[in-house]
């Protein structure tokens, strides 16, 4: 009797475990299929940590000392109402950047904190934990990003708790291109426009829309303030133009970065001055301006091949050519992709039209550059040019000569200045120089410029503008023919 007793338990204890576990699997299954078909509706009502962009722009230039610069915050949306039970969240950044010996160093960080929009939809992350990294020599990190710690503060999901917020290899740049801008005030008036470039995308809050600036003397100065593009645009307020190389410190507020928490602002500097291009690196909008003629050149005509039989081919593709003057300057700029190195350098050379002076017809004369920047074999029609100039961006490393009648190669100024793109540069050559070569308002001259690439097999000509200048190019482009009657023409006005 024990022995049934015993059977009858066993079977009994079996089954209800059979039962118990087909239970168990089918609250899983009926778990699981919730979760897929009501997940979203759930997450919604809980809210998520999102963050919707691959780049952080602080606020801060390139080669800004941001050690010890006050808080900024990155924008995690959630989407509901959420809030903290301790008074930080928990999680850490990890951060990748170059160290001040060049090296590339990674440093981990767990100290977190921040505050919450006033909504409490959003949390501001403090970011300075990884700006303080930022020193002016680094000016760029790579950040992982883990937070946690928040719940649902609102509805039916209440004190539920929020996944954690993962964030993978964000890049952190700087905002801010400069904060010293100058503007020509050529046709001055309040239609006029001055932008200040800016490396992301960016909105203005209602404090943005205007601002007030002031110069040495304590006048002020009233613009409006718009977006376009990556751009702020600054149109005045006021009708008679600064004078020359007048200093306007202008605090810009209410500048909201994309992905940013609390809005940025910043001191910019306007230099107003006389002159139709200011010499910056930056596009102005009298380049394209009824005052500047230009040219362009077809994309990818770069291959070189090489004394060695190889074919050489460059970054550097120029596209366009512009010339413009004023009464103190001539102005040339050139548009495409002008990446250089090593030895590599641009050269421009300007000849008036020689083309009834019987010296310069023969075209037996040969010409060299009196720098490192050279073309291989150089023959010219037409003689060689009154101005030529070199520029290597790379080293920032710039030198020009005059020719004339008294002077063989006067080593003459010019003021070069490249975009961090590498897309344009501008230069500005004094019309008191080019005068010392015979050139004045009213000549005719002939523009051209060519970019030299350097390798260890030899010196090629990778590009030319306009490509007439090059009557002649040989195979491996290591001897070149130039014809300045084929430049770019242009009178000066």
């Amino acid at each position: 009797m024990k022995k049934t007793n015993i059977l009858v338990k066993t079977v009994l204890v079996s089954t209800m475990t059979a039962l118990f576990a087909t239970a168990f699997t089918a609250c899983e299954n009926l778990q699981g299929s919730l979760s897929s078909s009501m997940q979203a509706e759930l997450n919604e009502q809980t809210g998520t940590a999102s963050y919707d962009y691959k780049t952080w722009y602080y606020n801060g230039y390139s080669g800004e000392d941001m050690t010890s610069a006050g808080a900024q915050t990155l924008c995690v949306n959630f989407g509901q109402k959420v809030y903290l039970k301790s008074v930080n969240p928990s999680g850490k950044f990890v951060i990748t950047y170059t160290d001040s010996d060049g090296d590339t160093a990674t440093k981990s960080i767990t100290s977190l904190g921040g505050g919450f929009s006033p909504d409490c939809t959003s949390y501001y992350l403090d970011m300075s934990p990884v700006t303080r990294l930022l020193d002016g020599v680094t000016t760029s990190a790579t950040v992982d990003i883990k937070m946690s710690g928040f719940y649902c503060a609102e509805g039916e999901q209440t004190d539920r708790p929020i996944a954690a917020f993962v964030l993978s290899a964000l890049q952190v740049r700087p905002l801010f291109t400069a904060t010293k801008f100058d503007f020509s005030t050529v046709d001055f008036s309040t239609s006029s426009s001055f932008e200040i470039p800016f490396t992301g995308s960016l909105t203005l809050n209602e404090e943005g829309s205007s601002v007030i600036g002031s110069d040495s003397s304590g006048k002020n100065y009233e613009f409006s303030v718009s977006v376009k593009d990556k751009s702020l645009v600054l149109n005045p307020k006021f009708s008679e133009a600064p004078a020359d190389k007048t200093l306007i410190k202008a605090e810009l507020k209410g500048i909201c970065a994309e992905g940013a928490g609390e809005p940025y602002k910043k001191t910019m500097t306007l230099n107003f001055i006389k002159h139709l291009i200011a010499i910056d690196g930056l596009e102005d909008a009298n380049w394209t301006s009824s005052y500047t003629l230009s040219i362009a050149d077809e994309s990818g005509d770069t291959a070189a091949e090489g004394a060695d039989g190889n074919i050489y081919t460059t970054d550097c593709d120029i596209t366009k050519l512009a010339v413009t003057n004023d009464e103190d300057n001539l102005y040339l700029g050139i548009w495409g992709s002008l990446n250089s190195s090593w030895s590599d350098g641009f050269a421009f050379m300007i000849s008036k039209d020689h083309s009834s002076d019987i010296a310069y017809a023969t075209g037996k004369e040969k010409f060299n550059f009196a720098d490192s920047v050279t073309f291989g074999r150089e023959s010219l029609a037409h003689g060689k040019p009154d101005f030529y100039m070199y520029h290597k961006p790379q080293s920032n490393e710039v030198g020009a000569w005059v020719e004339s009648d008294t002077t063989t190669a006067a080593a003459v100024t010019v003021d070069a200045a490249a975009n961090s793109s590498s897309s344009f540069m501008e230069y500005a050559i004094p019309m008191t120089e080019l005068a010392k070569a015979g050139i004045v308002i009213g000549d005719e001259v002939h523009v051209a410029a060519i970019f030299s690439a350097h390798w260890d097999a030899g010196i090629f000509a990778s590009d030319v503008i306009p490509d007439a200048v090059a009557s002649t190019l040989s195979e491996n482009h290591g001897s070149i023919v130039l014809n300045f009657q084929n430049g770019f023409s242009y009178t000066v006005k």
